[in-house]
């Protein structure tokens, strides 16, 4: 049996960046999620500094500031390339996993894993969405 006009490759392709798409409509929308109040503000570094990067690829913002005390920050390199198709959401801020996950003198406040979470339900109907396509 001989197959003519073979569209594998253009399925797959399409498939591909339909995936793409996907991932980075749920990173764009965890960011927003994570980044909204409460989160504990002081000078506003670490809630500017959360960002996303899918596998293989760098953080979607390349530098950051804090709103009130002029501090800087960025990013560089790239994350993992696999596993394939994940997505990395979070912040290069050295205190923000203290804030988090808090330490022997201070009480966490988890401002990430409870906000993304909460919204996997969100994250999956984004999916849904887009693969239906």
């Amino acid at each position: 049996m001989k197959i003519k006009n073979d569209k594998r490759k253009e399925v797959l392709s399409a498939l591909e960046s339909q995936v793409r798409l996907a991932l980075e409509a749920v990173g764009t929308q965890a960011v927003t999620d994570v980044s909204t109040d409460p989160i504990p503000v002081d000078t506003g570094l670490m809630k500017n500094s959360i960002t996303f990067a899918l596998s293989g690829e760098g953080p979607k913002i390349g530098s950051y500031s804090a709103d009130k005390s002029g501090k800087t920050g960025g990013y560089h390199g790239q994350t993992p390339s696999e596993p394939k198709n994940t997505i990395y959401i979070g912040t290069n801020v050295e205190y923000a996993k203290y804030v988090e996950l808090g330490t022997s003198k201070m009480t966490a406040r988890p401002f990430m894993m409870p906000k993304l979470k909460a919204n996997l339900g969100n994250y999956k109907e984004i999916l849904q969405k887009y693969l239906k396509e």
